[in-house]
């Protein structure tokens, strides 16, 4: 027999769970082990009722104390493990029944704490004879209750915009909402276990593949924009955003999957995508065309752009040349068709459809020639020539110079229908305006060298020229200067010198042109001056500002020319000023920039505000579910309450933060501004926060300056300002630190400082920290609720009252200082009234002075909502009003016009008829049948022309829902209180 601590003779381990005397040693030790390990607990039973054996789990479930020991008789473990059961004789019965049989049982207990428990057992038989039992317990709480919470998300899954899937790690559908059947066709029996590669292109297969790889290492997948495939074989643009499902012991088994059609966006940014090329395509058109000065080559280049960019089969340049007969005769390009099929039909002109082009008559755009009003009877050729290349859809444009000289015209065409369209239109303008100015800078430019080159002989030959050349030059709206061999100016047209906002030539003359270009500019310059003098042609872009500073964007053409030996003496520089089509362009990419901002900024701000209001939701909820349940404790019950209060107060806090940030946007913010003492504000704003203080340990000091005094402004509005700059700096400071408040006098203004020792502000966020929606951790992992509004309603307040607020931090881990500065107010001399001077809220014990009398009132309460009608009538039947329920407006006209009530309540936002037309109709009634009867408007409607539209239609005060309970039964006594006047009055 082996004993503990000696080495085993065989190499084999000894049996685990063996009853033999080998191993007594080892086998308890290792038994113990191995039940520890589990998370069940486990009870070992014997024939006798005894105790064998327990493990760590079962202590932890039960919280068995340790007195508890094997060998135990297990009546003494089941009696007080009955006293933590929700109902120990029930629980002690069963116990009784299981070890009565000699089955395996399965059950679940409820204990007092809440928990739900798994209770199973299993008989130990050897040969047949029953020696003992098994007991399991497992605590499936967490099961049942993500059983509720999967009903809840299965309601918000429904709702949903976006398609939301799930599928299991092989790729298979698990579940589909409606907006995953209207993306993608497919109804929800159809794509329920069939893997989800049904609806990805077969180009992209693989994409899956990598999803489900990423989320078997846990990652989640945000905004990956792909294509999917429809029912009907269409693609669709979409957004996918893949989270991994994790089951309750935090393995993955499944993914969700958030589907967003953008096709409309896509369709936009393509849209803009498209027109940037083509301003991109225009304007190197431009500049090519502007460097080109071969005529043949030019107009070339012109023709092939056409046809390009306005998706024509075929196009050509005519020139505007006449014979003796008056015919246009010059076919100079062809692009999309060889030459030999333009060689076998007469002149142009001599058709109808050609002559208006070369008119100059302006576009001539037809869709479909064949069916055109003026040549679709014109069989056979329907107004071309005869042999022409067949034409249905047909675009011609004149090219026009400067001069008003019809040059020529574009010709396109294509043998489809309505190919041609008001974009295409529109491109071949600006393509027929580049050209026009091309040729004529070619043909200037070829004048300019054949006048230079045939009058060099002589120097009258020269001076003529020159002048012909400045009289060519001075015609343009470019900027042209003659260089010598070295770069020096010697001579600027005077367009030349307008543009550059020059006084005259002999401020530049002479000056060396590199020099007169920015540092960063210069190497183009100098380069293009070197590609010129080489032979070539020079050119770049660059800015240059004018001489009175005016920044300009420039698009610059340096060419050489030739003395008669054929040396390149001087040189040409042509600068074009491209300032506003270059701004057109970065207005463009700014304005989609800061698209995709907001478009970004919205998504982030939408995300947060569903996270904070479905937070306090999540608790009101399950708490409700817990007291709907009954079986509560006092403690329980008050706790429930206390949370579902605490929440619904976080949600109307965040309500409230987005109606301010509304009215602070929109200008409609108002100040009830009065002469206050600013310490009773801080004072109280101190007090509202000292039990949140207090619950963190964190030492809340306010220090007073005697001579901070009066300031003008809200009450209210001030109150909100320092609890918004307390509350954060509670928030954003750990347990055991400290927060101070300081109220002084500097100068003529008073400031009220807020000093914490949390956790700072980062020096890169600092800068941002009062604009609305930021914050400086906005992740999901955050620490720190909130939408990102407080600090931004501060400052506009603060503003408001002609202050202002800043902040300081020396950085992370070193606390804040938030400090309002704020005016003092004007010395007033007289008595003043001291409501109006220190004006603040009513304390608590203050409202508790006078209860509200509505005793005996009759109160008609108007709401379609079941529950909220029922909560008000609860309220004013507590404090002892006769209350009168109506769920539709018609139903409370019938019940005014049968017993008029004393004090109308209505909802406004109802079914058919609202509460609007509900008081008109009572306003129209007799005085005897209740026209007159006291109305007051309860909603959700809250904004102040709300309140002005509840006013008008004839309630006579207007209360925002959540309603407090002493507010309203203040308001009904006060208007029940004016009609037992009048009635009284009337005896």
């Amino acid at each position: 027999m082996q004993k503990a601590g000696q080495e085993r003779e065989t190499g084999s381990p000894p049996p685990y769970f063996s009853l033999s005397e080998e191993n007594t040693a080892y086998e308890p030790v290792l038994m113990q082990a191995t039940l520890d390990a589990a998370t069940d607990g486990i009870l070992t039973v014997g024939g006798q009722g005894e105790i064998r054996n327990f493990n760590a789990a079962l202590r932890r479930i039960w919280d068995i104390p340790s007195v508890f020991a094997e060998r135990m008789d297990v009546h003494d473990f089941w009696k007080p493990a009955a006293g933590r059961t929700s109902d120990s004789a029930a629980f002690l019965s069963r116990i009784a029944e299981i070890e009565a049989s000699d089955t395996e049982t399965s059950d679940f207990l409820r204990m007092r704490d809440g928990r739900l428990i798994e209770q199973r057992s299993t008989v130990l038989k050897i040969a047949g004879a029953q020696t003992g039992r098994v007991w399991i317990f497992r605590d499936v709480t967490d099961r049942y209750l993500n059983e509720i919470d999967s009903r809840r998300l299965a309601a918000i899954v429904t709702g949903s915009d976006d398609g939301i899937i799930s599928k299991d790690l092989n790729g298979i559908i698990t579940s589909w909402n409606e907006s995953a059947e209207r993306i993608f066709g497919y109804t929800r029996e159809e794509a329920l276990h069939r893997p989800v590669t049904m609806l990805i292109p077969a180009d992209r297969q693989d994409e899956e593949r990598l999803i489900l790889e990423r989320l078997r290492r846990g990652e989640r997948i945000d905004h990956f924009e792909t294509v999917r495939m429809t029912k009907e074989g269409k693609p669709v643009d979409i957004s996918l955003t893949v989270s991994p499902v994790r089951n309750a012991e935090g393995t993955i088994v499944g993914a969700s999957k958030i589907v967003r059609d953008i096709s409309e966006r896509k369709r936009l940014d393509a849209a803009l995508r498209r027109q940037r090329e083509k301003l991109a395509m225009m304007n190197r058109l431009g500049v090519s065309l502007g460097g080109e000065l071969d005529s043949a080559a030019l107009i070339q280049a012109v023709t092939d752009a056409g046809r390009e960019l306005s998706g024509a089969a075929f196009g050509a340049f005519f020139h505007n040349e006449v014979n003796e007969h008056g015919e246009s005769y010059t076919l100079f390009t062809l692009s999309g068709a060889p030459r030999e099929a333009f060689e076998h039909f007469g002149m142009p002109r001599n058709t109808e459809i050609f002559g208006p082009t070369f008119r100059g008559a302006g576009v001539v755009r037809i869709g479909d020639v064949l069916r055109d009003p003026r040549y679709g009877k014109l069989a056979p050729h329907h107004g071309m020539p005869q042999g022409h290349l067949p034409v249905r859809s047909y675009l011609a444009v004149p090219v026009v110079s400067r001069s008003g000289e019809v040059i020529g015209g574009l010709f396109f065409g294509h043998p489809e229908p309505d190919v041609f369209t008001e974009d295409s239109e529109e491109l071949l303008l600006g393509i027929a305006a580049h050209a026009a100015v091309a040729i004529d800078n070619a043909r200037l430019h070829a004048s300019l060298q054949a006048e230079l080159q045939k009058q060099r002989s002589t120097q009258q030959a020269l001076r003529e020229s020159e002048a012909f050349s400045r009289s060519i030059l001075d015609s343009t709206a470019d900027c042209i200067k003659v260089l010598d061999g070295k770069g020096h100016i010697l001579s600027m047209n005077s367009p030349g010198l307008a543009l550059f906002d020059l006084p005259g030539f002999e401020a530049v003359e002479g000056k060396l042109w590199p020099d007169l270009w920015p540092d960063e500019t210069r190497p183009a310059v100098r380069a293009a001056i070197e590609a010129a003098q080489a032979g070539g042609i020079g050119r770049f872009q660059g800015p240059c500002p004018t001489a009175l500073g005016v920044p300009k964007w420039w698009d610059v053409l340096v060419s050489p020319l030739r003395s008669a030996a054929g040396a390149v003496d001087r040189l040409t520089a042509t600068s074009r000023d491209m300032t506003d089509l270059r701004r057109a362009q970065e207005e463009l990419q700014a304005a989609h920039a800061e698209a995709q901002r907001q478009s970004r900024i919205k998504d982030e701000f939408l995300a947060t505000l569903s996270h904070e209001l479905r937070t306090p939701l999540q608790s009101i909820l399950g708490w409700t579910q817990i007291l709907r349940s009954g079986d509560l404790e006092a403690a329980e019950l008050t706790q429930g309450l206390e949370v579902i209060d605490r929440n619904a107060e976080a949600q109307t806090r965040i309500i409230e933060d987005l109606l301010d940030m509304n009215r602070i946007l929109s200008g409609k913010i108002r100040l009830d501004v009065q002469r206050l003492n600013l310490a009773g504000i801080v004072e109280e704003a101190v007090d509202s926060v000292k039990p949140a203080a207090l619950a963190r340990r964190i030492r809340l000091q306010s220090i007073i300056d005697p001579l901070a005094r009066h300031v003008s402004g809200d009450p209210n509005r001030l109150r909100q300002i320092f609890w918004n700059l307390l509350t954060n700096a509670i928030k954003f400071t750990p347990s055991g630190g400290a927060v101070q408040i300081t109220l002084e006098r500097v100068n003529s203004h008073l400031e009220v400082s807020v000093a914490d020792s949390g956790e700072g502000i980062d020096p890169e966020f600092l800068p941002h920290v009062f604009e609305r929606f930021r914050q400086a951790d906005a992740s999901t992992t955050r620490k720190h609720a909130g939408l990102g509004l407080g600090l931004a309603i501060v400052k506009h307040l603060a503003e408001l009252h002609g202050g202002g607020v800043r902040a300081k931090s020396a950085g992370l881990s070193k606390g804040s200082v938030f400090t309002v500065s704020l005016p003092l107010a004007p010395i007033q001399n007289g008595t003043e009234d001291p409501e109006r001077r220190h004006p603040h809220s009513p304390s608590a014990d203050n409202a508790n002075l006078h209860t509200p009398r509505v005793r005996g009132l009759t109160v008609l309460v108007v709401d379609d909502e079941a529950d909220a009608r029922a909560v008000i009538a609860h309220i004013l039947s507590r404090a002892g009003a006769v209350v009168r329920q109506a769920g539709s407006a018609r139903e409370a006209l019938a019940m005014v016009r049968n017993e008029p009530p004393d004090v109308l309540v209505s909802d406004i936002g109802m079914p058919e008829v609202d509460g609007y037309a509900l008081i008109r109709a009572v306003r129209g009634m007799a005085s005897s049948q209740g026209g007159n009867i006291p109305a007051i408007a309860l909603t959700a409607y809250t904004r102040a022309e709300d309140r002005i539209k509840a006013v008008a239609a004839g309630f006579q005060m207007h209360i925002s829902k959540p309603a407090d309970g002493l507010e309203l039964l203040t308001m009904i006594e006060s208007l029940g209180g004016q009609r037992k006047n009048r009635q009284d009055g009337g005896l």
